[in-house]
């Protein structure tokens, strides 16, 4: 079974905006260490100016809107990270959506 990327909203279920303003950082900082884009060296191979994300955690735009998407294969590689995702959802009471990677990249829905 293909793998899903879960989008998390900055909106409660009962429609509240999600606070602080700036959570997503926040949020996508926390999870940075958890990457997959690292060589056998330990040297990253994709170098960005500044903070970089995890390629598994990270801001982007979904639907015009700004959102944190996760992706399932976290649970792979550590699952206590994607518990803390799942945690961090359920005691937010945030929204979320759950789309398989071949239709979110089809859809070309991600913008960095």
């Amino acid at each position: 079974m293909e793998n899903c990327v879960l989008i998390i909203f900055g909106v409660t279920s009962t429609g509240e905006k999600f606070r602080p303003s700036d959570w997503i950082e926040r949020f996508c900082g926390v999870m940075a260490p958890y990457d997959t884009t690292y060589e056998s060296s330990g040297e990253r191979v994709n170098i960005q100016k500044g903070m970089g994300y995890s390629d598994l955690v990270f801001p982007t735009t979904h639907n015009g809107e700004r959102v944190v998407m996760a992706l399932e294969q976290l649970n792979d590689i550590e699952p206590l990270a994607w518990e803390f995702v799942l945690n961090f959802i359920k005691e937010n009471d945030l929204k979320t959506d759950k789309i398989s990677y071949s239709e979110i990249f089809s859809k070309d829905a991600i913008k960095k």
